[in-house]
């Protein structure tokens, strides 16, 4: 998809996991490289600065970099550059001077957080997203169908008529309101999540020892905290369900020639979200993706909790960056999402009825 490069940048935005990984590492530079380039775990360890000595620090040993959080930049980053070839934003001053006042403990904390909540986030927007994009297509499909048959009635008729044809950006104005979900649902669903997170996992230290069933059990706690709540919330960051929402997102895209057929198919969109049947449909996605994640962590041998935060930071990556993207690969293969796709291009009874 497209848009899943934008989706990266927002998800890195909200979680800053690439810059607190770079900060600790530049932190660890200067102090502790040996002449074999490895890492010693103490180094790594949280700061004892404003410790008050209920996280101990972790024993030394040598930590091969990548099994430390520090191998984040050779994970990820190639493979960020493979999947978005957008520029990178410049980094607010403000958000570097607050890195470098943070002590490496806060910062650890910070990106034990991050990582869990940027992978579980990732799985969230790409079947959101993924969503969304089949509902928006079916409508369109419907209505090419319907102009279609109005353009062969015009032809025929022997006395024009009117058509309340719009003009032909209408399509592409309508599905510029992914800007909504992208820029603002997104950093409001990244939010609640990060929130989430603290709660089920921030208690935990960084020298637990945790296997990947253990993090299984967080990720659920996490997504009961998140899908626990009223379906709308859901529905209101993936699209504007409201006429002040949806003026936001086309002054924001500067798309103001909107006509009958657009306005018709915003509400159409609207409708389709709230039936059952989108609901139980965005359920059954949901647990397929979050499935495939769990598949992959429970392959996790017991670690400590650091030494596990760079494959959990991978596994989101790779979810989001991989080509073919098996997320959209199995929203796309839903039956029941077919199922409703069929029923919203056949449903020609509100398009009829404005020939």
């Amino acid at each position: 998809m497209a848009l899943l490069p934008s989706v990266d940048n927002e998800i890195d935005r909200a979680f800053k996991v690439q810059t607190i990984t770079e900060e600790l590492k530049e932190r660890s530079k200067s102090s502790t490289l040996s002449s074999s380039g490895v890492i010693s775990e103490k180094s790594l360890a949280p700061s004892s600065d404003n410790d008050t000595g209920s996280a101990p620090a972790m024993q030394t040993g040598p930590l091969s970099t990548d099994s430390s959080a520090l191998s984040f930049n050779d994970q990820s980053t190639t493979a960020s550059s493979n999947g978005d070839s957008s520029p990178d934003l410049p980094k607010s001053p403000s958000k570097i001077s607050e890195l470098k006042l943070k002590s490496k403990k806060d910062l650890w904390e910070d990106l034990k957080v991050g990582t869990f909540s940027q992978s579980i986030t990732i799985h969230y927007a790409v079947t959101l997203l993924s969503l969304l994009t089949h509902i928006q297509l079916s409508h369109l499909g419907r209505e090419a169908y319907v102009a279609q048959l109005r353009a062969l009635a015009r032809s025929r008729a022997p006395v024009p008529f009117d058509s309340v044809d719009d003009n032909d950006t209408y399509d592409k104005t309508y599905l510029s309101l992914t800007w909504w979900f992208i820029y603002t649902g997104l950093p409001r669903l990244s939010q609640r999540v990060k929130a989430a997170v603290d709660e089920i996992i921030g208690p935990a230290t960084l020298r637990d020892l945790v296997d990947g069933d253990s993090i299984n059990v967080w990720i659920d706690q996490v997504r009961n905290a998140i899908e626990g709540g009223p379906i709308e919330e859901l529905l209101e960051d993936l699209f504007p369900m409201t006429d002040k929402s949806l003026m936001v997102t086309l002054d924001n895209n500067h798309q103001l020639n909107t006509g009958e057929l657009f306005i018709d198919l915003v509400q159409q969109t609207r409708d389709s979200l709230q039936t059952a049947d989108f609901k139980k449909i965005l359920s059954e996605c949901l647990n397929k993706n979050f499935s495939s994640l769990s598949a992959s962590i429970s392959q996790l041998q017991e670690g400590k909790l650091a030494s596990q935060l760079p494959k959990i930071k991978k596994l989101g990556q790779s979810s989001l960056q991989s080509v073919p993207n098996d997320l959209v690969e199995n929203v796309s293969n839903c039956d029941d999402l077919l199922t409703l796709d069929a029923l919203i291009q056949t449903n020609y009874e509100t398009s009829i009825d404005k020939f």
